[in-house]
């Protein structure tokens, strides 16, 4: 075992790694994305993104690339969920859901 796998195997609550994985397997309670061959069903892969951009640093211009797993933690319900309870901070995203449909009534019980 080379010091790399023996940081994956720490008991410390943070692990830091020289390099992103690959990809992230996530598993999601519900969802009604297609699954991929080989990949049980609920379980999606989560790639890193990568950005390009030039930064001026004293009349000097850099090239700087980002790469970071796209991951925000979150806690989300339905618009039915949300009935009844007192929110005092939400994003309540109205725009067309990737399948089934979205109504007038949907968009009005998640605002009211």
């Amino acid at each position: 075992m080379d010091e790399h796998e023996s940081k994956f195997y720490t008991t410390k609550p943070i692990v830091e790694l020289d390099y992103p994985p690959a990809y992230v397997l996530i598993k999601l309670n519900h969802t009604k994305a297609k699954t991929l061959k080989r990949l049980e069903n609920s379980v999606l892969p989560l790639t890193p993104l990568q950005r390009t951009f030039h930064v001026t640093v004293n009349g000097n211009e850099q090239v700087v690339t980002w790469k970071q797993l796209p991951l925000t933690p979150a806690y989300a319900f339905t618009d039915y969920q949300s009935q009844g309870q007192t929110v005092s901070n939400a994003i309540i995203n109205i725009a067309m859901p990737p399948s089934g449909g979205l109504s007038p009534f949907n968009v009005y019980v998640a605002l009211s």
